[in-house]
């Protein structure tokens, strides 16, 4: 089921907390208070005392579709009123409190139903042409998705003079009134800026583009308005007459009590036709301009004769309770206090609304809470009620102008052409919009800038990129630079200066490690007639691999006395210990002593000698004896 329209003016209170912070606090639309009189006597209803016919099973399972009739076609059933009292009747089966000899109130008839009805049946009573729903109904929005065809027409009539809650903000609410005829916003605060977003509402969808419609092109938006009456809206200014155009099939303007001045308005002019403006009721309105219409063999709707659906308040009546009905026939509260003596009821109310009407009267009145002089010069700057300039009338244009809801073609309206656009809140002149559309326009034109920088930014640095990657062979790989890794030479280099182990550790080659190129420098090309890389060699297990035979020893014959001399010949002193590490190199050095382990108490101490220059002491720590090793007069006693 489609959301219902609602129309709201938020409310916004500013406080502050403890703290000094501002807060603005906008009441939020509330749900529906009472349910609709169709609810509450379907609720009510007791289960009927005889099994049903067929045909009001049939209807009742069509009752949730009534947008689908039209693809019966012309196919109608044709409805046969009751010969007597006591016989079958379709309407008293359907509707329990509906009798030929009594008044019907629709109020209690599902609106569901009755558009069922005048679908299917023909020649059905005259009580069933016109219907009145409120405007936020749960159903409305699908009744006007019953589209207008050769066999049946549906009209809206919209009627909210004065309504406070009707704005140039959410007068885009309107747009699901696809079946809307005249609409009356006199005395509202709609402006020229609130007419043009409703002229923006009128697109063409296809099938895909709105749910529940029906196939093939599909008319968005109050194409057939009629009636425009806009009296005594004190937003209305010289923008109107750019508007007026935009409704193909517009015919009757009424924009008496504005600021507007007398301009020449394509193909409107002003006319003095009593029966086509206030105080004539829209409903007699539109049967006048019907009537003229027809005169010139031309037709103001789809079907000649259409059924009428008006909409003349928000929201569902409060019903009264029984009580304070009973209270109104009864007698009303005493004077003063005598309980003897008693006035008719709402007397009271007659005696304060007659005196008010006396000060009324009085043309000082209308000035007497008015503190300054510019409240009288705009008063009586404004146009007076009975001036004809500004009540705007052209003939009734045909319907077959429209563009067809089937096989669209884009046809000119009177110079006017629309273009196939999808639905978007005007925002040309941001001095007339409110501030809460300057605000959402503003933060949409700084985002699709942002986006828009980003974009050629992304689009600046793809081609190097690009360029980059293309140029780069595919067995390299990008591995980040870390200054702890190891290449694969430095890692052969490191197995080398160990010949020690026995088995020589080959290192698998590491993949070459490539820095982030630098913005500045220029790309390698590659050449297209170089050879492919070569492939890497597969692996092998590592007992098949060839162990590299150990280094060859040092050349030269004082290496090899060296050698020999290492042997020793005799006891070794017990007072020092010379590590095997001295002789690795064989090399003539001067080392210094690995370590020197003394003796306990009372023990032998050798004779110091001279310390080398290049020998150091083994500590700096507390004082000990110090000792000195010479290699050369070690080797010579040996000798």
């Amino acid at each position: 089921m489609s959301k219902p329209i609602r129309l709201w003016r938020p409310r916004q209170t500013r406080t502050s907390d403890d703290a000094g912070t501002t807060i603005l606090k906008t009441t939020l639309p509330q749900a529906p208070r009472t349910s609709a009189p169709y609810q509450l006597a379907a609720e009510a209803r007791e289960p009927p005392n005889h099994v049903p016919s067929l045909t009001y099973f049939c209807i009742r399972a069509l009752l949730d579709y009534p947008d689908q009739i039209h693809a019966l076609g012309s196919l109608r059933l044709t409805y046969s009123p009751p010969e007597t009292p006591e016989a079958y009747d379709i309407l008293r089966e359907l509707i329990p409190s509906y009798r030929t000899d009594q008044p019907l109130d629709l109020a209690i008839v599902d609106p569901r139903l009755w558009a069922l009805l005048i679908q299917l049946y023909n020649d059905l009573p005259a009580v069933l042409r016109l219907y009145t729903v409120p405007l936020a109904d749960a159903h409305l929005p699908l009744l006007q998705r019953i589209p207008p065809t050769s066999d049946f027409a549906l009209v809206t009539i919209l009627e909210l003079p004065g309504c406070r809650e009707l704005t140039d903000q959410n007068v885009l609410l309107l747009k699901d009134l696809h079946n809307l005829c005249a609409f009356d916003a006199s005395g509202t605060a709609l402006g020229a800026w609130g007419v043009k977003t409703l002229a923006k509402t009128l697109t063409i969808c296809q099938d895909e583009d709105t749910m529940n419609t029906p196939s093939g092109p599909y008319r968005r938006g109050p194409w057939g308005l009629r009636i425009l009456s806009l009296r005594n809206c004190m937003n209305i200014d010289d923008d109107i007459f750019n508007c007026l155009p935009m409704f193909p099939l517009l015919s009757v303007v009424d924009i008496r009590g504005t600021p507007c001045r007398a301009q020449a308005v394509y193909s409107f002019r002003p006319c003095a036709h009593d029966g086509l403006f206030h105080p004539t009721p829209l409903l007699d309105t539109l049967d006048t301009l019907d009537a003229l219409a027809q005169s010139r063999k031309q037709s103001l709707f789809a079907h000649a004769r259409p059924y009428k659906l008006r909409v003349h308040r928000l929201e569902h009546e409060k019903p009264a309770p029984a009580s304070s009905r009973a209270r109104d026939q009864g007698p009303s509260s005493s004077l003063g206090n005598r309980r003897d003596v008693f006035l008719p009821p709402r007397a009271v109310s007659l005696l304060s609304l007659g005196a008010a009407n006396r000060l009324l009267e009085s043309p000082i009145s209308r000035y007497r809470y008015s503190t300054s002089g510019h409240a009288r010069k705009r008063a009586s700057s404004a146009p007076e009620s009975t001036d004809t300039r500004f009540i705007l009338f052209r003939f009734p244009p045909d319907w077959s102008l429209l563009p067809a809801s089937a096989g669209y073609s884009q046809t000119p309206c009177f110079g006017y052409t629309r273009k196939k656009v999808k639905l978007d809140v005007p925002l040309e002149d941001p001095l007339s919009v409110p501030e809460g559309v300057c605000d959402r326009a503003d933060v949409k034109a700084s985002m699709t800038a942002l986006q828009a920088n980003l974009k050629q930014r992304e689009e600046a640095l793809t081609p190097d990129s690009r360029t980059r990657s293309e140029a780069a062979p595919e067995t390299e790989r990008l591995v980040s630079r870390n200054p702890f890794a190891r290449t694969a030479q430095s890692a052969v280099k490191t197995t080398k200066a160990r010949p020690g182990s026995q088995k020589d550790i080959v290192a698998p080659p590491s993949p070459r490690v490539r820095p982030h190129p630098r913005v500045d420098e220029t790309p390698p090309t590659a050449d297209p007639d170089a050879a492919s890389p070569p492939k890497a060699k597969a692996l092998k297990p590592i007992s098949q691999l060839r162990i590299p035979p150990p280094p060859a020893p040092p050349s030269g014959s004082k290496s090899r006395k060296r050698e020999q001399s290492v042997r020793p010949t005799s006891k070794p002193n017990k007072q020092m210990t010379i590590s095997e590490s001295l002789f690795a190199d064989g090399k003539t050095s001067e080392t210094a002593r690995s370590s020197i382990k003394p003796e306990t108490k009372g023990g032998p101490v050798p004779p110091s000698t001279t310390l080398s220059a290049k020998s150091k002491p083994a500590s700096t720590g507390k004082p000990r004896s110090r000792t000195s090793f010479d290699l050369r007069a070690w080797c010579a006693s040996g000798e």
